[in-house]
């Protein structure tokens, strides 16, 4: 469609008495002895830009699709605390405090047995340090106090995990909203191109706007003519 328009600008073209076909012949030459010796580079360049394109619609397009379409297909749960038991954990912490006199190892004793097991922790560092070594106890507590430590962190990578999981889809269609954007915008401007090539008249759209305006307008002044000479037409035909 564009080489038909220039094709068509071309034949209108008449320099000096010079034929149009002179003329493509002239630039034709023209053109190629200024491409010719930078064919490599050119080529070179358009696959760099082919590349560059490729990549963005992969990244930007593609993926963000992709991750959407699975997260609805596939229920997968996350892989961030696969090879780690939390409930595990947090059943040896009760099992210490059993072990060490602080309860019976459920979930009603729990938070009684670590608050004496910290007292009991704060007395033994107040004591003699080499009696409570060489008794253990106090090299138990330690690592009682590390497992509480270890099982409260896994609960709360837990809580984490659960509001991530839970925003996944939200992330992942903010991460779209750009290609959407793009994908309306692009499709905006390649319609309006194709239908003004094939119009052959490319206006911007508000030259186009502000034109059917005035064509209304003119329509309408002659359409209120109209009526108007048929009402005193009709007004003289009675007289």
């Amino acid at each position: 469609m564009l080489g038909d328009i220039i094709r068509r600008f071309v034949d209108k073209v008449d320099i000096l008495g010079i034929t149009s076909g002179l003329l493509s012949v002239g630039a034709a030459f023209l053109v190629n002895g200024l491409v010719s010796p930078r064919w490599p580079q050119l080529q070179q360049m358009f696959f760099n830009v082919y590349e560059s394109a490729a990549t963005i619609v992969h990244r930007r397009v593609w993926l963000p699709f992709w991750d959407i379409v699975k997260e609805y297909v596939s229920k997968k749960d996350s892989a961030l605390l696969e090879f780690l038991d939390i409930e595990n954990e947090i059943q040896s912490l009760d099992n210490m405090l059993r072990d060490l006199g602080f309860g019976d190892g459920t979930l009603s004793t729990r938070e009684e047995a670590l608050r004496k097991a910290a007292r009991q922790y704060e007395t033994n560092l107040q004591g003699s340090m080499l009696s409570n070594l060489a008794s253990g106890r106090l090299v138990r507590l330690m690592l009682m106090q590390i497992q509480q430590l270890k099982a409260g962190l896994l609960r709360a990578l837990e809580d984490i995990d659960s509001l991530v999981q839970s925003n996944r889809l939200n992330v992942r269609l903010l991460a779209a909203i750009p290609t959407v954007v793009l994908i309306i915008f692009a499709t905006r401007i390649t319609i309006r191109t194709i239908v003004g090539l094939r119009l052959r008249d490319i206006r911007p759209l508000r030259q186009v706007h502000h034109d059917m305006d005035s064509c209304l307008l003119e329509l309408e002044k002659i359409l209120i003519i109209s009526s108007s000479s048929s009402f005193n037409n009709n007004n003289n035909t009675n007289w």
